[in-house]
């Protein structure tokens, strides 16, 4: 994977920071290459019209599993 694929990808996260989708995001500690994103949309349209967005997705290259919580505690909420 190119610099300028990376550059692109990148770029998707940051668009979605940005607006206001993704909340958290960040690589897991115990595991290369894998990654957790907090999302905040609508409805599950909406996240896999986003996801679709992705060129690593689009590649081949990310593959997400989606799963839905219910947030009841946080420190920041």
């Amino acid at each position: 994977m190119g610099e300028e694929l990376f550059a692109k990808h990148r770029g998707w996260f940051i668009k979605y920071v940005d607006g206001g989708n993704f909340l958290l995001f960040g690589p897991f500690a115990d595991e290369d290459h894998a990654d957790v994103v907090i999302v905040d949309t609508k409805d599950r349209k909406e996240l896999d019209e986003i996801l679709s967005q992705d060129v690593y997705h689009q590649l081949g290259y990310a593959e997400y599993k989606v799963r839905e919580f219910k947030a009841i505690m946080s420190k920041i909420l």
